[in-house]
């Protein structure tokens, strides 16, 4: 045997053995040496164990603050009250936590025996006293100080010596009387047959020069029922439906961020924007009505709110709130006027030049009511139905481009009215020059908006072509 082969036997048989021996070590059995145990014995090591007892043997508990100070009871007819807070709508998670920290008092470990530097610890001038009494007859007192470097804790001192204490377990031994309201600012809906229903919004606040009101009705088809929205107020108009219900909508289930104060004051009134708020909203449903207010929002959507039934003020998120926002603009239709077909016998387009009255004749078929069938003349002639409705959907696409106050003067370079079949008031919408290559619109001798130039030419082109059998595009 060679020398090279014997020395790679050598090799792997000391190879083979080391094998041996690391399999030994890791599926030998570890006594009492482990070394996970004795991790966990010093990880509990660390936890020392104050006070144990049980949240519901709470039977007080002290807190005093720089600013305030309040006793938190357990028993009675509610599980737990605080005096002066006995109409405030009670966050009963917040009062448990504060029940369940008493309890049981748990240390990290134990940081000094030493009172001659509390200053160190904050504790000279702590965050928080607290006196603790138990069902038992028992007792704890302890004093909050400043959190430990680097997040590991917060400083805690019992019986003459200081700890480290959990976050989580002192926190609640830091709250204000605030925090012990619910956060809730409006109840969450009832669902099904109980589901409210909606009557009337009314709008206001310095966002808006006057009130808006908008009446809510409920239109079934097809087994699904809809809210139709009309404004009243300031003006009767049309809405936008979308918009509108969104002025409606999570008036119901509103969750504040935070609880700013209790038993308010005309100078906390003053001082959070609500004496004078920025929006109003009053929702009557047929069976309860809320009114809530907010002051303005600021850049990222967090406002004030108040709502009227409750003496407290919140810090809310009001970004999706529409009733926070919505002005006139906003919730009017943006359509300037737009007749229905079937309810129109004449339509009259007046321009510079001539006046053009085009007869609507519609008749119901005799099998089928809601099958009806529309038949426009000129001059005793009868047009072209499907040119003609696209004339008439480039009418009724006048559109709000712009809102004003502005008032026309001089004549109208074109005029629309709108006879009906039921014998109503004719509606007249006329256009006047303006600046900037628009016009002003004006509906039944009031104006409030702007519309293109372009659209008014559209349709001085449109009359000529129609009434000669002309194609009339889109608009």
């Amino acid at each position: 045997m060679n020398k090279k082969v014997k020395g790679l036997i050598i090799g792997g048989a000391a190879v083979v053995v080391l094998v041996a021996v690391l399999l030994l070590l890791m599926f030998m059995p570890n006594g009492g040496d482990d070394t996970s145990a004795s991790s966990e014995t010093t990880s509990s090591s660390k936890s020392i164990e104050l006070n144990n007892q049980a949240a519901a043997d709470v039977v007080t508990v002290k807190v005093v603050l720089p600013d305030e100070e309040y006793t938190m009871t357990q028993g009675g007819e509610t599980a737990y009250s605080m005096t002066g807070m006995e109409d405030a709508p009670a966050s009963n998670a917040i009062y448990a936590a504060l029940a369940s920290d008493a309890a049981s008092l748990k240390a990290l470990e134990l940081i000094s025996e030493e009172t001659s530097n509390l200053a160190d610890y904050g504790l000279d001038e702590p965050r928080s006293q607290v006196e603790i009494t138990y069902a038992d007859g028992t007792g704890a007192n302890l004093s909050v100080g400043i959190a430990a470097p680097s997040g590991s804790g917060t400083y805690v001192l019992i019986d003459g010596k200081v700890y480290l204490f959990e976050d989580t377990r002192v926190d609640s031994f830091l709250y204000h009387k605030v925090d012990y309201i619910s956060k809730t600012v409006t109840p969450t809906a009832a669902t099904g047959d109980d589901a409210p229903v909606l009557k009337k919004i009314t709008l206001e606040g310095t966002l808006r020069p006057e009130p808006i009101v908008m009446d809510i009705s409920q239109e079934t088809a097809n087994d699904v029922t809809t809210d139709v929205y009309t404004m009243t107020a300031p003006k009767q108009r049309e809405t936008d439906s979308a918009n509108a219900a969104a002025a409606g909508n999570k008036i119901f289930g509103l969750t504040a961020e935070k609880v700013i104060a209790f038993n308010v004051t005309d100078e906390q009134l003053e001082e959070y924007g609500l004496k004078d708020p920025y929006s109003k909203v009053t929702v009557d449903y047929a069976d309860q009505t809320i009114t809530l207010m907010s002051s303005e929002p600021d850049d990222e959507g967090m406002a004030y709110v108040m709502n009227a039934s409750k003496n407290v003020i919140f810090q809310a998120n009001v970004s999706e709130l529409g009733w926070v926002t919505a002005t006139y603009e906003d919730l009017v239709s943006k359509t300037v006027m737009a007749p229905m077909v079937n309810d129109l016998s004449k339509i009259t387009v007046t321009t510079p030049d001539q006046s053009y009255e085009f007869g609507v004749t519609t008749t119901v078929d005799e099998e089928d009511e809601d099958v009806k069938t529309n038949t426009f003349t000129y001059q005793g002639k009868e047009l072209a139905s499907a040119n003609f409705r696209i004339f008439y959907r480039n009418m009724i696409g006048c559109q709000k481009e712009e809102f004003t106050d502005q008032q026309p003067t001089g004549e109208p370079l074109l005029t629309f009215q709108y006879e009906y079949t039921d014998g109503r008031t004719p509606d007249v919408v006329e256009f006047y020059k303006g600046e900037n290559l628009m016009v002003l619109v004006s509906v039944n001798g009031e104006c409030e908006s702007k519309e293109t130039q372009s659209y008014v030419d559209k349709i001085l082109e449109d009359v000529v072509k129609v009434v000669n059998d002309e194609e009339v595009k889109e608009l």
